[in-house]
């Protein structure tokens, strides 16, 4: 047997639907809406018959979870969306560590033994226990001192949430084992129906085209994210090269205050005179252009800063 790892052995679909919950769901039902428009063709009905119930399962779970954050948010608000940031966060600390580390290094290797999985799935005890592993495997690396820090503050958060939500979290941590595994479970069928598509069309592949989510599956990097904005206080989204003309932003702000979102160079956090911003309303939903923001090659760092006294969640989607 090879040593080295062959990507076509790999379900390429898991690390990609594990990037967030709602890109996950943006995923599956596609590809369940693609099948479906398919079934007058008798192996495309199977493989559809063969994919629905789980995606199903998937939408049913997300709900579940997703209702937790609405149903009572008091009391499980702040945790979710710590979960849900440490997805998105662990991508952009991963980037940072690679741009010290090369991924193939023994370094690199002693903090991510599993790549992204710990921090991805499991209960909230477990991401825990991942983050201060972790921080502990950087140790004194001088190089990793800033990625370090911010692990260290979104721990130390993570963890004032869990203890002021400690009589919720046997009903998060049901909810959130019931939607990974729902996410494992579409993710290996969906791959099988994939196996199915391509005995379908191996003589003529692109067909699968038609029924495989392509442009949800090609994106290179993550495209949703979440944050919880609090007191005023500027938030990094992330950093990326992005063509203007092409892609604009989707925001969508739950709670009680005003959110402005603009692009800084990332070495300094809040606007200056005269900088571009725009505002996302409380509990609405805005498209811009980078460009509205202050988008330019030497401003690449998207930052979004709640206006308020409270508490608001932004979710960001690049279209």
């Amino acid at each position: 047997m090879s040593t080295r790892n062959w990507i076509r052995s790999d379900n390429f679909i898991i690390p990609i639907v594990n990037r967030t919950h709602i890109a996950a769901k943006e995923i599956f039902n596609k590809f369940d809406e693609n099948l479906a428009a398919g079934i007058l063709d008798t192996a495309i009905h199977d493989l559809y018959i063969s994919f629905h119930p789980f995606n199903v399962t998937y939408d049913t779970c997300f709900a579940a979870w997703n209702a937790l954050k609405t149903s009572n948010p008091g009391k499980t608000l702040d945790v979710q969306q710590n979960v849900e940031e440490l997805i998105t966060n662990i991508g952009n600390w991963d980037v940072a560590i690679q741009g010290v580390h090369n991924r193939s290094s023994a370094a690199y290797k002693s903090l991510f033994p599993k790549h992204r999985t710990p921090f991805q799935s499991g209960t909230v005890a477990s991401r825990i226990i991942a983050l201060e592993a972790l921080i502990a495997s950087i140790g004194t690396d001088a190089a990793l001192a800033t990625v370090k820090a911010d692990i260290v503050t979104f721990l130390a958060e993570f963890k004032v949430a869990r203890t002021k939500q400690s009589g919720q979290i046997t009903t998060i941590d049901t909810a959130l084992t019931a939607l990974d595994e729902a996410t494992l479970a579409a993710a290996e069928k969906m791959f099988y129906v994939y196996g199915g598509l391509v005995m379908k069309f191996f003589q003529t592949p692109k067909s699968m085209e038609d029924y495989m989510p392509v442009a949800l599956l090609q994106e290179s990097f993550q495209t949703t994210f979440v944050a919880t904005l609090k007191d005023n206080r500027p938030r990094r989204i992330n950093k990326r090269k992005l063509d203007p003309t092409e892609t604009s932003l989707k925001f969508t702000g739950l709670g009680p205050d005003i959110i402005h979102a603009y692009y800084t160079n990332g070495l300094v956090k809040t606007l200056g005179v005269g900088d571009l911003f725009v505002v996302i309303n409380p509990n609405s939903t805005a498209t811009f252009s980078p460009t509205e923001m202050g988008y330019t090659d030497d401003k690449r760092c998207l930052f979004v800063m709640n206006m308020g006294t409270g508490k608001t969640v932004v979710t960001i989607k690049l279209i």
